[in-house]
């Protein structure tokens, strides 16, 4: 009798744990779809946000440079200072990314990617 108990509550014990663990996965695979649409959400955001920054950036840039062909009465002139002012930037840019802007993305992307 004492052996039927043991063995009743035994049986017991794999049903509750073997539905516990289909739980468990169950949420897992919850999480992970969550966490993988949150991530592909913001990745697109971010994209569709950049080729809007670029139209802009496209546009102001022309305007400034013909702007400053206007006033050194060169269009060549506007253009090539623009160029060269971007220049400058990708230069900057490079000398700082390993000190700077590598680790700022490195930590940001760690932050995404446990939000």
């Amino acid at each position: 009798m004492e052996n039927e108990t043991i063995k009743t509550k035994l049986e017991e014990f794999v049903t509750n744990s073997t539905d516990l663990g289909e739980t468990a996965y169950k949420l897992a695979k919850i999480n992970a779809i969550t966490k993988v649409t949150s991530t592909s959400a913001s990745f697109l955001f971010t994209i569709i946000s950049s080729v809007f920054f670029l139209f802009i950036l496209l546009f102001a840039s022309t305007a400034i440079a013909f702007w400053l062909g206007e006033k050194f009465d060169s269009t060549t002139t506007g253009f090539l200072l623009v160029a060269g002012f971007y220049l400058v930037l990708f230069i900057l840019f490079m000398l700082l990314k390993g000190k700077l802007i590598l680790p700022w993305l490195r930590n940001k992307l760690v932050q995404k990617i446990y939000e």
